[in-house]
């Protein structure tokens, strides 16, 4: 192993380390990658910031902007309205429209953003019905997910596999090359969820589900606040249903706070423990008879201007962090939330734990939830930010709805001219990308907006780390390791083995990183056994792809973490049978479609 192999593995190491624990910012890991590649001589300048030039880089921006248009023209949230209209309160009806919507739309535009748009929408939904959001959100994801193994730019990962493969002497995916293996793929995981994946969901809610809506009627004279269980309290060791339920019924706990871990509804069976924080609203009597009655105490963080009352003039709200934000990497010292948006954050939701402590110095993430308090007037203007998503119902996020027909024929066109034609793809998105702008379906500035910066220099970034990987022999080095271990057993099994090692690639760091990083890894392995690429690298583009055991390996699960009240262990519980199933279906299907034949 030479010194460049060794300098290689430590950067990609150091890497996924980075990128798993998330310490620092992924984006600013990504960009750190070419640099350390330049200055220990492994890469040339040229070479270490190229794949910030790539086509595959420029084609994931450009369909980014379509995307955009789309959802601005009001196309996606029309379709959200007719679901409402056409499931009549079933859940099982509403969870089949929402799983075929999402995975026919995603086949076609990036599914970040229809799921961007259609959150809001199946919370109003959720609400409206009385469904509980958590048997909604993750199906909402996975169809998403799902869909977009359906065609070519249905997903960023398979526009990534395409350009590397292109990039490496391979002619690069068709529009719809993919299509057979992906519709069965899909069908294979919608019906999963449907039959058994919905039965594994909890039945859990978010603190705004329990409110009725932000835009809820209050009883005049109702409140909001924190307040702490001290130690010595007779509470402690009764259940809430015994105590606080049965002593205070008109005073509603909408969560119990133990340490950073959260318990949501239905909460009868909690055993309250020294030390756990009640969110309760009520009225203003029922809560001065709770704490003289239980003995409670308001939480000491909220002695000052933090106490967490709200009037019959106040809303409480959820805001999540969307992926383009410009508050993420920024505290809320820095951001000023306050002022900037006339709102309190009352606290910071993140992987289903509460954040409070030093809450100003807290760094926002994407899919980060934030609670806020603010006057019930400022609901409409929070709800015209693009920074974060409010969790408010239905909303109407439409620029020009006459330029619907436009921005439909734009992306038809665009799948229509790639099917069709030998006019590159990254051509023909950017085409469409600036048709958008043209035409007026988006703005300039919601262009650049919708270009999600930190995805683009984790790609950037990826690729350079792929191609010092390649150059140096490292990919060959790990290949023949693959080789050596399973080549035996025929290349199915070892294309079997690349896909799930590229699963859980996938699952601990990102979609993107993990299709660019098994790429050279992939060929190398075909290149080992002597047989056609092809299939290899197709396998890495539908396993990239298939992030469902946890919530940080795709940014539509990160969207729905915490709207949806969920734990990890909920994306696991779902998620990893669903894996486990559609590895077998890769596993028989790729090499029927992609035969493992023999080059020379």
């Amino acid at each position: 192993m030479t010194g460049e192999m060794i300098t290689v593995l430590a950067v990609l190491l150091s890497a996924l380390v980075l990128w798993v624990t998330e310490w620092l910012p992924i984006d600013l890991v990504a960009l750190s990658i070419p640099v350390v590649l330049i200055l220990t001589g492994v890469l040339l300048p040229g070479e270490a910031v190229a794949g910030f030039a790539s086509s595959a880089l420029i084609t994931v921006g450009a369909i980014l902007v379509v995307s955009a248009g789309l959802s601005q023209t009001g196309v996606i949230t029309y379709v959200g309205n007719q679901i409402i209209r056409f499931s009549k309160g079933d859940e099982r009806r509403m969870l089949l429209l929402v799983m075929l919507t999402m995975a026919v739309f995603s086949g076609f535009i990036n599914n970040t953003a229809v799921v961007a748009m259609f959150l809001p929408i199946m919370l109003g939904v959720a609400r409206e019905f009385d469904v509980a959001p958590s048997k909604l959100l993750i199906p909402l994801s996975f169809a998403s997910i799902l869909g977009g193994t359906t065609s070519l730019i249905g997903t960023s990962t398979n526009v990534l596999v395409h350009g590397m493969m292109e990039q490496y002497g391979l002619d690069g995916l068709g529009m719809f090359e993919i299509t057979p293996v992906g519709a069965v793929y899909a069908a294979v995981g919608l019906v999963y969820l449907y039959f058994v994946g919905h039965r594994l969901l909890p039945d859990r809610g978010t603190v705004t589900s329990y409110l009725g809506g932000t835009g809820a009627p209050r009883a005049s004279g109702e409140y909001m606040t924190e307040v702490q269980v001290p130690a010595g309290s007779k509470l402690i060791g009764q259940l809430v249903k015994d105590s606080i339920q049965a002593t205070h019924p008109n005073v509603r706990l909408l969560q119990v706070i133990r340490d950073e871990a959260v318990f949501w509804p239905p909460l009868d069976q909690v055993e309250i423990a020294a030390g756990d924080i009640f969110l309760l609203k009520g009225d203003a009597n029922e809560m001065i008879a709770l704490y003289q009655q239980e003995g409670l105490e308001l939480v000491p963080s909220l002695k000052a201007e933090a106490v967490r009352y709200a009037t019959q003039d106040m809303a409480l709200s959820e805001l999540v962090v969307t992926p383009n934000s410009t508050l993420v990497g920024r505290s809320l010292r820095e951001i000023d939330f306050r002022k900037q948006y006339n709102a309190s954050v009352m606290a910071l939701q993140r992987h289903g734990e509460h954040l409070r402590d030093e809450l100003p110095s807290i760094r926002v993430r994407v899919g980060d939830v934030l609670l806020v308090m603010c006057d019930r007037n400022e609901m409409g203007r929070l709800m015209s930010y693009a920074e974060f998503m409010v969790l408010e119902g239905v909303q109407e996020v439409v620029v020009n709805r006459d330029k619907a027909p436009i921005a439909i024929a734009l992306v038809l066109g665009l799948v229509g001219m790639a099917s069709l034609s030998s006019v590159p793809v990254m051509v023909l998105a950017m085409v469409s990308a600036i048709l958008m702008v043209m035409t007026r379906c988006i703005t300039m500035r919601q262009a650049y907006a919708s270009l999600d910066m930190s995805v683009l220099m984790l790609i950037g970034g990826a690729i350079s780390l792929g191609k010092a990987m390649d150059v140096t022999g490292t990919a060959g080095l790990i290949a023949q390791g693959v080789v050596d271990t399973a080549g035996a057993y025929g290349p199915q099994i070892v294309l079997s083995g690349v896909y799930l090692l590229t699963v859980l690639f996938t699952e601990l760091m990102s979609n993107n990183a993990a299709a660019v990083l098994m790429v050279p890894i992939a060929l190398s392995v075909a290149n080992g056994l002597g047989v056609d690429p092809r299939p290899f690298a197709i396998a890495v583009a539908f396993a990239g792809s298939a992030a469902f055991s946890t919530p940080i390996g795709y940014q539509t699960n990160t969207l729905v973490y915490g709207p949806g009240g969920y734990k990890f262990t909920d994306f696991t519980r779902v998620g990893l049978p669903l894996n486990l199933l559609l590895w077998g279906v890769a596993t028989l299907l790729i090499p029927l479609f992609w035969p493992l034949v023999p080059v020379g």
